[in-house]
């Protein structure tokens, strides 16, 4: 729908925002922001259920995998800027 494609675009700016302006904080956050993302996916199936995430997020590969997104995100903004 409209509303999805919406917010998918806001998101999108707001992460490349964070990373294009808030410096190598900023792409600490921005990088986390892919991390969480990319680790919510992997939590389920093609429908993710809020029932799913806790127990995918209680394990730690999931903490290291947004750590190291986290990482790439902060030394690219200190890299490219």
């Amino acid at each position: 729908t409209v509303t999805d494609q919406l917010a998918h675009f806001v998101v999108a700016f707001a992460i490349a925002a964070l990373f294009l302006a808030g410096g190598i904080v900023g792409g600490f956050i921005a990088g986390a922001s892919c991390g969480l993302i990319r680790e919510v996916t992997e939590a389920g199936g093609s429908r993710i259920a809020l029932s799913e995430l806790p127990p995918h997020f209680a394990k730690l590969d999931p903490w290291i995998d947004v750590a190291f997104w986290a990482l790439g995100g902060g030394v690219a903004a200190w890299t490219l800027n």
